[in-house]
């Protein structure tokens, strides 16, 4: 009997150390995500970071939590301090997987947040910085619709400016890369296709649809948004967004 009992502890042991692996601990992270319960996954995340602290998988899912956290954060600093901890961890994501494709698409998105909330000034060294980490996303995954995504809405947003502000942009910060609404629409689309259940691909390739007056295509995109279900936490506010950009066509 004692023997026997012996036995059941080691067993029991051996089921509770595995049940925290860090693979495990992603898994419960990502089904917390999936809930749209982002302080839930970010708490399974940390846990899997104190295992592997230099692990990218880890590092770029906790880098996107604290992204979420902070677009919907109505404080001003909190939001920015939230920006500041995902770029941080998607700098370190990027320094431990240099060949990571997602770790450099979390980076431009992190990238991204932080320019909605800083002064003017600051905007375009972050949007440079955007650019190139999403580029080398797609260089090494170019099925990355998260890359997609982003640059996708780099080009519609650089692509909008007007030629005196393009032109006060390049004397201030020398070149400034290329941009068109047909190269955003070429990505977003792409994204579209790969990824058809997702409310801000249709979304995102909606607004540059309208930019190119091609707004019967445009409708199109934001009827089908707006029958989609949600599948990300800050779905409901993009679908407010497409029926506000449908009754306004």
């Amino acid at each position: 009997m004692r023997s026997a009992r012996i036995i059941l502890f080691i067993v029991l042991v051996t089921i509770s150390a595995s049940a925290q692996t860090p693979d495990l601990l992603i898994a419960r992270g990502d089904s917390a995500q999936a809930a749209f319960s982002p302080r839930d996954a970010l708490r399974f995340y940390r846990q899997a970071e104190r295992q592997q602290p230099m692990n990218p998988d880890v590092l770029w899912r906790i880098s996107k939590v604290h992204t979420d956290l902070s677009i919907g954060e109505e404080d001003p600093a909190v939001a920015m301090r939230e920006a500041e901890r995902a770029v941080a961890y998607a700098k370190r994501a990027v320094e431990h997987g240099a060949r990571h494709s997602m770790a450099h698409a979390v980076l431009a998105v992190a990238y991204g947040q932080k320019a909605v909330l800083v002064p003017n000034r600051k905007k375009m060294d972050l949007s440079k910085l955007l650019h190139s980490h999403a580029i080398r996303a797609l260089e090494l995954d170019s099925t990355n619709t998260v890359a997609m995504l982003v640059l996708g809405i780099w080009h519609r947003e650089v692509a909008s400016l007007s030629w005196i502000i393009r032109l006060l942009l390049k004397a201030a910060y020398g070149d400034v890369p290329e941009a068109s609404l047909d190269d955003a629409r070429k990505l977003l689309g792409r994204a579209v296709a790969l990824q058809p259940t997702v409310i801000m691909g249709r979304v995102e390739l909606a607004k540059t649809l309208i930019q190119r007056d091609e707004t019967d295509a445009a409708r199109r995109q934001l009827r089908t948004a707006l029958a989609l279900p949600r599948s990300d936490l800050h779905d409901p506010r993009r679908k407010e967004e497409a029926e506000a950009l449908l009754n306004a066509l």
